[in-house]
């Protein structure tokens, strides 16, 4: 299936549980409350964040069975059950973390009421129990996907997705808001949708032999897995590691109000995530002249539908917001959104680097650069709240996109490619059309500011394919 159909593919099955979404988190902050889901996001934060102990497995798989497409099914298989029964031993001692982590970060918590700390101190053994099954869920999405199944791969995650989102809403609204219930019932029913997964590998990939770690395997998915679970432990705090920040120095109520436009805001990387998964068997797989040329016009085309995306989500954001949630929730959270946009856009683009450097082996420059730039984006992060609160926090979170992108094209060595060249004076009309969404101007004036993006995206589209022409000429 070519990468055409399968980004469109992608694209839908992360459409899904948006509209989901859409219909589910005000029911879940007016049946919840504020603080409740406030603390329900962090509790996801937590096992999201812990997931950097499946060691990067998930990735490297996907990697090897795309380069091993015409190995045998012996093969494979060995890939995928070396990956597995690591991932599940890795899973079991992670619990014993994950339980000491969520102890701390629940009695610690500031603004939190007892018996909303009582609440998630009864969830607390359920998301550790679960917890080896959702490591070895990254090892099953990353087999289909790496099998290039992107079909049944995202028939299966929208389930789970809406599952996801469904039964503990179902539960909260039938028996009880309490988060001793309302946890147990999302990560059960995430963690029960791995056996359909597990099935899928079974005639996808497909598995044959009985299930055993093979030693070669083991040190060639480590060799690349190893630098991906760095990046693993880093990304995660550099993504949302602010909103930690926020929920200690301003509150469970504060997290609410910037979560919720960021998860908003943040829908836009969908474009390019689906884009480099469906890139990311051929970037494995093909030359590395190919694989270049093929990176760098992606992230041409790319650079200018996520300006125009972002730029028509800042338009809508605020009205959009007032009537989701409230007048009152979309003034403190618009301008936060809006903000967020412009570290939404340039983020979204770094995703072609990024996956560029992963497909051609070497994601140690990644996890080298996530190194780096965590220690002092937390301490950035931590100033902004305790000196401007929610804004300086997420003028922080976009500076950090900025650098982080800019560092990330220089190591994939994208910079001097011609087709890449073609962006960077849109880049700069883009940015001043997202940072004037953000003044909270006219009608008109933001009007505008889509006009200007839709006619530079258009030039843009047009001079790349230009220069395409001229190079295969």
């Amino acid at each position: 299936m070519s990468v055409k159909k399968n980004t469109a593919l992608n694209i839908l099955g992360a459409a899904a549980p948006m509209a989901v979404m859409l219909v589910t988190v005000p029911l879940y902050v007016k049946i919840l409350g504020e603080a409740r889901y406030g603390v329900l996001s962090l509790v996801w934060l937590v096992l999201g964040y812990f997931s950097f102990l499946e060691l990067g497995l998930g990735k490297a798989t996907a990697n090897q069975l795309a380069k091993a497409a015409e190995a045998s099914a012996e093969e494979r298989s060995e890939i995928f059950w070396t990956a597995v029964i690591v991932n599940l031993a890795m899973g079991a001692a992670g619990g014993c973390v994950l339980w000491i982590a969520g102890s701390t970060v629940i009695d610690r918590l500031p603004g939190l009421a007892p018996q909303f700390r009582m609440e998630s101190r009864d969830a607390l053994p359920w998301l550790v129990a679960t917890f080896p099954l959702a490591l070895v869920s990254s090892v099953l999405n990353g087999a289909l996907e790496g099998r290039s199944e992107f079909f049944i791969l995202n028939v299966l995650q929208v389930a789970t997705n809406t599952i996801f989102q469904i039964a503990p809403l179902a539960v909260a609204y039938w028996y009880s808001p309490d988060l001793g219930w309302v946890i147990p019932a999302a990560v059960l029913s995430r963690a029960g949708m791995n056996f359909f997964f597990l099935f899928a590998c079974w005639r996808r990939v497909p598995l044959q032999g009985r299930p055993r770690v093979s030693r070669a395997r083991l040190k060639s998915l480590f060799s690349y897995g190893g630098w991906v679970a760095v990046t693993g432990i880093a990304a995660p705090l550099l993504e949302t590691g602010e909103r930690m920040i926020v929920g200690m120095v301003l509150g469970p109520a504060a997290v609410t109000h910037y979560t919720i436009p960021m998860q908003l805001v943040t829908k836009a990387k969908v474009l390019p995530g689906a884009l480099c998964r469906a890139l990311f068997p051929s970037l494995s797989s093909s030359s590395a002249e190919e694989s270049s040329r093929l990176a760098a016009e992606s992230a041409c085309s790319l650079a200018w539908l996520l300006a125009l995306g972002c730029s028509i989500g800042a338009f809508a954001l605020k009205p959009f917001l007032a009537l989701w949630i409230s007048p009152e929730f979309s003034r403190t959270a618009a301008p936060i959104g809006e903000l967020l946009l412009l570290g939404v856009w340039v983020t979204g683009v770094a995703h072609v680097p990024y996956f560029y450097l992963q497909a051609r082996g070497r994601p140690d420059l990644i996890a080298k650069l996530h190194i780096i730039e965590l220690p002092l984006y937390l301490l950035l992060a931590w100033t902004a709240a305790g000196t401007t609160g929610l804004t300086g926090v997420a003028a922080a979170w976009v500076a950090r996109g900025i650098i982080e992108s800019a560092a990330m094209f220089h190591l994939a060595g994208m910079i001097e490619r011609r087709s890449v060249q073609v962006v960077w004076a849109g880049i700069t009309v883009a940015t001043a059309c997202l940072l004037t969404m953000a003044l909270d101007l006219s009608l008109a004036w933001r009007a505008a500011t889509i006009c200007l993006c839709c006619g530079s995206a258009l030039l843009s589209v047009s001079k790349r394919i230009l220069l395409i022409r001229r190079a295969t000429a």
